[in-house]
């Protein structure tokens, strides 16, 4: 059952949140040389925080290494 953001976020305690997200069976999202998707995941990131009214202290893009 989804709770609502209002019950979640508590801004009097704190105003700074960590969020985590991995691909779907962890499939790996930067497989594909013909797109450089890091580069197109991390400007849209840049672009949704002009959108929505947050402010993000900083963010990682990280893939794994194979080998």
């Amino acid at each position: 059952m989804t709770i609502a953001r209002s019950r979640i976020v508590d801004l009097q305690s704190t105003c700074w949140y960590h969020c985590i997200s991995r691909c779907v069976r962890k499939a790996f999202l930067m497989a594909d040389e013909v797109h450089d998707r890091k580069s197109w995941i991390d400007n849209r990131f840049k672009q949704l925080e002009t959108i929505f009214a947050i402010s993000v202290g900083g963010f990682s893009t990280m893939d794994i290494q194979l080998g």
